[in-house]
C-alpha cells in the first residue's frame, strides 16, 4: 500500500492542475508551480501533444484544488471525469492490467473491465488529492522521451515535495493514429498499470476471471 499511495499521490500533484484550466482556457505560460515550455495559449485549443498535454492538466487541476480549498473527493472525481480522464487510453491500461487473462473476455466483458479500471483509478486519485491539505508542489515538467518506433512516448513530471527528494512521475503515451493519450504513469519507477496487474491476477486465481469484470 506503501508504493500505491506514493504512486497515487504524486499523480495526483501531477494531474491536479488540469482541474481549473478548463474553466478559463489554458494556463498562461509561466503559470504558478509549472515549469518547462510555455503551454499552448489560445483558449479554444485542444492539447494534442504529449508535453502539452501534461502541462495543461497540471495547470487544471492545480487550479480547481486551489479554487476548492475543502478538497472534497467526490467533486474532484467529477471533475476528473470530465477533464483528466479525456486524456487516459483506459483500452489500453485495462488490456496491459488484465494481462493474458484479458483473451478471455467476451467484448461486453472488456468494456466493463475497461469502465473498472477508469473507476478504480479515478477514484483513488480523487480520495488521495482530497485528503491532501498541505499547499501544492512545485512540479517541472521535462522534455518528452519517443519510445518504441514513435508509437510511444514518456513525458517526466518532477514534483518537489517539502523535506524529501523530489517525486519523479513518468506519463506513459501510446499514440492511436494521430492522438496520444495516457495509459500508464509510474511514480519513482512504481507503475499504476503494474500495481493492477498484480492485483487482478491473485483476484483470479481465487475467483476466476469473473473477478475483472464484478
Amino acid at each position: 500500500m506503501t508504493r500505491v499511495w506514493a504512486i497515487m499521490m504524486a499523480i495526483g500533484f501531477v494531474a491536479a492542475p488540469h482541474l481549473a484550466a478548463a474553466n478559463a482556457g489554458n494556463p498562461p505560460a509561466g503559470a504558478p508551480g509549472v515549469s518547462g515550455p510555455s503551454a499552448p495559449r489560445e483558449a479554444d485549443r485542444t492539447p494534442s501533444h504529449p508535453h502539452e498535454i501534461v502541462r495543461y492538466g497540471i495547470a487544471q487541476l492545480q487550479a480547481h484544488l486551489n479554487q476548492h480549498r475543502d478538497r472534497d473527493a467526490q467533486r474532484i472525481e467529477a471533475f476528473l471525469g470530465t477533464t483528466i480522464a479525456l486524456f487516459f487510453d483506459f483500452e489500453t491500461m485495462g488490456r496491459w492490467a488484465a494481462g493474458p487473462f484479458y483473451r478471455r473476455l467476451q467484448p461486453s466483458e472488456r468494456e466493463r473491465f475497461h469502465a473498472k479500471i477508469r473507476d478504480l483509478f479515478l477514484g483513488a486519485l480523487a480520495r488521495n488529492l482530497g485528503s491532501y491539505g498541505g499547499t501544492l508542489p512545485a512540479v517541472r515538467v521535462l522534455p518528452p522521451m519517443v519510445r518504441r518506433w514513435g508509437d510511444e512516448m514518456v513525458v517526466r513530471a518532477q514534483v518537489a515535495l517539502p523535506r524529501t527528494y523530489p517525486i519523479a512521475v513518468d506519463f506513459r503515451f501510446y499514440r492511436r493514429g494521430n492522438e496520444w493519450r495516457i495509459f500508464d504513469v509510474a511514480a519513482n519507477g512504481f507503475s499504476a498499470v503494474t500495481y493492477y496487474r498484480r492485483h487482478f491476477a491473485r483476484l483470479v486465481r481465487l475467483k476466476g476471471t469473473a473477478a475483472l469484470t464484478n
